[in-house]
């Protein structure tokens, strides 16, 4: 975070106090983002692999070339995938669904947010599944909020593969959620 006064703190995701912050905290246009890996981007470089310094994704032929005019100074490592995703999809599948519909979060304590903060890392999902956690928690948030803040927009901003991430946690589309000529299956609601 910077401040005003020039000043900055760092402070990890995990320990924000989410449940504190005003609702346009993070902008709809974040909460909606079905475009969370760059796909169109010939190099996306970030964390979202959740291991190593950053992730490095290279897409393309002048991918490639940016990379080469980094010669040795790239160290590069085998990706890795660990822990389970599905749990905490669902949780914040639930928090997210809390949230939407003005209920509050529920609060992790002070005194816990560090000791989770450790944790996460460690045991949660990481590397490849960590990537596909967020890939579905996206996904999932792009729904929901789009459902309760603009509803008629979802049918043309939330494009096809989105639903088959969503559905395995009960997210299924209505018939005017897709767009028309869409292949995906329609639940009757």
């Amino acid at each position: 975070m910077r401040f005003a006064d020039g000043s900055r703190r760092c402070v990890p995701f995990l320990q924000l106090p989410l449940s504190q912050l005003p609702s346009d905290f993070f902008p709809l246009t974040c909460r909606t983002c079905v475009d969370y890996t760059n796909v169109l981007a010939d190099l996306t470089v970030g964390y979202m692999g959740g291991q190593g310094e950053q992730w490095l994704l290279v897409r393309n032929e002048r991918g490639e070339e940016l990379v080469s005019l980094l010669g040795d100074e790239l160290r590069t490592s085998a990706l890795g995938s660990a822990g389970q995703r599905a749990g905490p999809v669902r949780g914040f599948l639930a928090n997210v669904e809390r949230a939407a519909g003005g209920l509050p979060l529920r609060r992790m304590p002070d005194w816990l947010r560090p000791i989770v903060g450790w944790l996460m890392p460690r045991v949660g999902p990481r590397g490849l599944e960590f990537a596909r956690a967020r890939v579905e928690m996206k996904a999932v948030e792009t729904v929901i909020h789009l459902r309760r803040e603009a509803p008629r927009k979802l049918r043309n901003m939330v494009p096809p593969h989105v639903w088959p991430l969503v559905e395995p946690y009960g997210l299924k589309p209505a018939s005017h959620e897709v767009r028309a000529g869409s292949s995906q299956a329609v639940n009757s609601s």
